[in-house]
């Protein structure tokens, strides 16, 4: 009996180490998988941005009103929380299309203000060129 409870207890670390190893293996195989998955979305985008939290509060939240071409470009790809006038022309938030938008003609600053409806809520932004003055 004293010999079974000595293998019991030298089998089940192997036990364990076996299962744990199974597990890792599995787990690479679906990692694996999402990378790949992650690199193909990457990579079949033309535009691929990254922002914090402390600029995006910055860039959104601000009544700066000179923004340059790419943060414009990031607002138009992170999703339209309001519909945009750009260069006089209106783009609605729920259609807008960033895939076929034509980022080549933007200015390199713009001029930001803001359309107020009557009870004061936003209801357009809206983007202006600036001339550059040299």
């Amino acid at each position: 009996m004293k010999q079974l409870s000595e293998f019991l207890y030298e089998l089940i670390p192997i036990f364990l180490f076996c299962v744990a190893v199974t597990l890792l293996l599995f787990h690479f195989k679906s990692l694996s998988a999402s990378y790949q998955c992650m690199k193909y979305a990457i990579t079949c985008n033309e535009i691929f941005y990254e922002s914090s939290n402390s600029l995006y509060k910055k860039r959104f939240a601000s009544d700066e009103q000179n923004v340059l071409k790419k943060d414009l470009m990031i607002t138009l790809v992170s999703g339209l929380t309001y519909d945009i006038e750009l260069d006089n022309v209106l783009y609605d938030k729920d259609t807008f299309d960033y895939v076929t938008f034509d980022f080549g003609g933007l200015a390199d600053c713009y001029e930001k203000r803001y359309q107020y409806d009557t009870n004061g809520h936003i209801k357009v932004i809206c983007y202006s060129r600036k001339e550059n003055k040299e």
